[in-house]
């Protein structure tokens, strides 16, 4: 955050020695033969919201001329009126770099400006001096981590499925503080296309939404301040859209996504899970009806799921224990509904006859049946819509099992639930089903792409 400190250079006269000055400042050195005095005049200190002269963080001040010498000044000894905190210095005509530091009462190095003035003799010189904030270990972070293809390793969300003028969108936060680790007043910032807005509430006080809208590489910018068109930069991150394609099996049908965006379909249909509105099986694929701008397919026993570019989730087939979502049960569906209530999902799995979807804040969600605990909201009661996972955040990506479900979390551990009959939640333990996830024993960060990301 810059504050800006206006430095006055005022003409004394050209006579032997300056005039006196009234003693209504601090002073640095003493007036001299062919000096000018110059009034650095401090912004008030007074509580403001990213003032780095604010006493409650600032003890004292050092200022120095070009390379000479520096000078401490004791912020108690400051007097300050309503325009400001005045220093009187002398310096001779000609260009001069002012630099002023401020420290906390520990001697931690909090803000910093400099800047250079030409001071000319008979003239009134001004000139304002921003200090900008020293900012330790700045981190721009997105909620939802991937994994990357190439080296396995989890990191930023950077690779945003890419359809029909929108990606799918991912949260940022900006995790930048200052030397006495406060938080450092910022923004987010990108080209023309990218539409990034605030999010921020009381848990994620700086939290931007990002979704790209041309396709290509682009880069997000935080900086200090309140506008992209001022302050200082603090973190970049390069982002740029992909193409989706990909298959997915279910129990007994296939499904693919094509380039288009698209779905494709094959194989058993008697719950309508190929989605072309019949339930004849196919013995080479058709298309899934009414479907446009899919980033994303998977198969569940005897349903299918599609992720929409808009981040809302489709499904169709079967419904007997309301793994579709839509708030019913126990009638089929032959073509696509919407899942209810999923908003900002960046990814979709199918299990045996429950769902779920990772979305854009790192959490989970969970519907259908619940019998051994697959869904993970701390009961066996079947969900007709989506329900959160307890205690799940920081989730890189989900799978579905028969009965039960997986989670990759961005530290590269897994966590398991549900249904644990022969120990497949791989906790150390057979015989008793977790209703909430619990951690799956020896996965840790050297093996992180158990689970595809999203």
């Amino acid at each position: 955050m810059k504050r800006s400190l206006l430095i006055a250079a005022l003409l004394l006269g050209a006579c032997n020695s300056p005039s006196p000055i009234t003693p209504d400042a601090a002073e640095i050195g003493s007036p001299g033969q062919g000096e000018a005095v110059v009034r650095l005049m401090l912004p008030h200190l007074k509580p403001l919201q990213g003032q780095y002269l604010n006493p409650t963080k600032t003890a004292s001040l050092t200022v120095q001329v070009d390379n000479g010498p520096l000078t401490t000044l004791n912020l108690a000894d400051l007097t300050c009126t309503s325009a400001g905190c005045p220093v009187n210095l002398y310096v001779s005509a000609g260009t001069h770099t002012f630099t002023v530091k401020s420290y906390s009462a520990s001697s931690v190095l909090i803000s910093q400006g400099t800047r250079s003035l030409n001071v000319i003799l008979g003239q009134n010189n001004a000139l304002e001096l921003a200090l900008d904030p020293v900012i330790t270990s700045p981190v721009l972070r997105s909620a939802v981590q991937q994994v990357d293809p190439a080296t396995k390793v989890i990191g930023n969300y950077t690779r945003f499925p890419y359809a029909n003028g929108r990606s799918l969108v991912a949260y940022y936060d900006i995790l930048a503080k200052d030397a006495v680790g406060d938080p450092i007043p910022s923004i987010l910032c990108g080209d023309t296309w990218v539409t990034i807005t605030n999010i921020s509430d009381a848990n994620y006080p700086n939290r931007y939404r990002v979704m790209l809208t041309f396709p290509g590489t682009h880069t997000l910018t935080a900086k200090t301040g309140s506008s992209c068109g001022t302050g200082s930069v603090i973190a970049t991150q390069e982002v740029k859209t992909v193409s989706s394609a990909g298959i997915a099996g279910g129990d007994l049908h296939s499904l693919a996504l094509m380039a288009g965006g698209t779905v494709r379909s094959w194989g058993d249909n008697r719950d309508g899970q190929l989605g072309d509105g019949t339930s004849n099986q196919r013995l080479i694929p058709v298309q899934v009806s009414g479907l446009t701008n899919v980033v994303g397919v998977s198969g569940g026993h005897s349903h299918s799921l599609a992720l929409m570019v808009d981040g809302t989730v489709r499904a169709w087939g079967s419904n007997l224990i309301g793994q579709l979502g839509d708030g019913t049960s126990g009638t089929d569906r032959l073509t696509p509904v919407t899942v209810s209530g999923l908003t900002d999902v960046v990814g979709v799995a199918g299990g045996g006859s429950h769902s779920l979807a990772l979305r854009a804040d790192g959490t989970v969600r969970a519907w259908g049946n619940n019998g051994s605990g697959q869904l993970g909201d701390g009961t066996s009661n079947q969900r007709l819509v989506p329900v959160q996972v307890s205690g799940l955040t920081n989730v890189v990506g989900v799978a579905g099992g028969g009965g039960y479900s997986l989670a990759l979390m961005a530290d590269g551990t897994v966590r398991g639930w549900g249904a644990n009959s022969i120990g497949q939640l791989g906790d150390g333990t057979s015989g008793t089903n977790r209703l909430t996830p619990v951690t799956v024993l020896g996965i840790t960060t050297s093996s992180p792409a158990a689970i595809p990301s999203p």
